[in-house]
């Protein structure tokens, strides 16, 4: 499996208060301040995508009127949450974008346990204290009473839109001795990842190649495929200026045709996917396209092959059904053609590709988030000169003609 795309955490301090007031009657006379500081430690400027992250919790308190400490059974950590959707416990699940390793340290003078479910919210790590944590009032949350120290490891970028992996931390389950209750207080944290790439495809002809037959494994099933030509040329884009500079980065994706499929494969209808454009609703038909890494040039001959990509396989799937497509327009993009301002068509069609493990190449493929949503643009004319290019991947070299701009894919994740 090859180096994926680089990420950067954030080093930034957070504090709020966690407590709620209850009963209402009580407010009054009654409180119950909790604090929480979320620090990513040691953390460096860059990071790889599989590498680990320490997050390191300190508790503190406020006033507690009428009372003298606050009581902790346990506490809990949103692993990754989608900013597309309200950030509060328990948050909309990103995706399998950061996972939970262990408790790497405390200095707090209780045993630490952890509830991490695999269903049906396994984004969710519910942190218990044996016994509970007695936190007296009014203790600074830095340094904080004591500390918790948890390994994160990151698994794939950021993908909502929102340039950072939110995390939300929060008392589970607490009191304090004058009777009143903590509840629905949480504390919010991220991971700052650089932008995922998005690809601008265009139409490719005279790509023919010798008829192939390749095994997929990826989320909905395994599959003997075979392809036959070159159908598109995805090439990195800088979206609206989110990314200055992905329009340099050297590999693209070839999408070839699959001209058959056997064997079994889910089709879910229903299906949720949410990216920078939204939320939709999707029913999966088909697969239609492999999308390859690739080497490109514009100048003959063909480059060698790619010896490394930091760019997943993905099979390309036919969808109907779709529901809540967007209509943005005026959306700017530059790639190595030149720049280009699109409109999305709500009448598709569209196309969801996922990773795919290729021929036993990288069995990580069918648990990878990092989906694509390929979106039909209008209003998509280019003025560019260059219409012959010249790619090389492991289906052998090509030298073929792009006559038009096709569609926009964008990183996307399934809900």
């Amino acid at each position: 499996m090859g180096t994926r795309p680089r990420l950067v955490l954030g080093r930034s301090l957070l504090a709020g208060v966690l407590g709620a007031l209850l009963p209402s009657q009580a407010v009054a006379d009654n409180t119950c301040n909790g604090f929480i500081n979320v620090d990513y430690v040691g953390a460096p400027p860059v990071t790889q995508i599989g590498d680990t992250v320490d997050m390191k919790l300190s508790f503190g308190t406020g006033s507690i009127q009428n009372g003298t400490q606050m009581t902790v059974n346990s506490f809990q950590v949103n692993l990754d949450c989608n900013a597309n959707f309200p950030l509060t416990p328990p948050c909309t699940d990103e995706g399998d974008i950061v996972g939970f390793e262990s408790i790497v340290g405390t200095t707090c003078p209780t045993t630490w346990s952890t509830v991490h479910p695999v269903g049906p919210d396994p984004n969710k790590v519910i942190i218990e204290a044996t016994p509970p944590l007695e936190i007296p009032a009014n203790v600074a949350t830095l340094p904080g009473f004591c500390t918790i120290t948890l390994r994160l490891r990151v698994l794939g970028p950021d993908i909502d839109g929102s340039g950072a992996i939110e995390e939300l931390t929060g008392y589970d389950v607490g009191h304090c001795d004058n009777g009143i209750l903590l509840s629905g207080g949480f504390q919010t944290s991220s991971i700052t990842t650089p932008p995922p790439l998005h690809f601008d495809c265009y139409e490719m002809i005279n790509g023919g190649i010798k008829p192939t037959t390749v095994t997929l494994q990826d989320r909905f099933g395994t599959t003997t495929a075979k392809i036959t030509k070159a159908k598109r040329l995805c090439a990195p884009t800088n979206k609206n200026n989110e990314s200055p500079g992905a329009e340099a980065f050297p590999d693209h994706l070839t999408s070839y045709v699959i001209d058959s499929t056997v064997g079994p494969f889910q089709k879910p209808k229903g299906l949720q996917v949410s990216n920078q454009f939204g939320n939709l609703t999707v029913n999966v038909v088909a697969p239609v396209f492999l999308m390859t890494p690739t080497a490109k040039s514009l100048t003959p001959p063909p480059p060698p092959p790619l010896a490394g990509s930091a760019l997943s396989h993905y099979q390309c799937y036919k969808l109907d059904g779709v529901k809540n497509a967007p209509s943005d327009r005026g959306v700017t993009l530059v790639d190595q053609f030149g720049p280009l301002t699109v409109d999305l068509d709500k009448r598709g069609p569209f196309r969801l590709c996922v990773p795919v493990n290729k021929n036993g190449e990288d069995s990580d493929a069918p648990t990878d988030p990092g989906a694509l949503f390929c979106y039909t643009t209008r209003n998509d004319r280019l003025p560019f000169s260059q219409k012959t290019v010249f790619i090389n991947n492991q289906f052998g070299p090509l030298g073929g003609k792009i006559t038009q701009y096709d569609e926009l894919c964008v990183p996307s994740t399934i809900l």
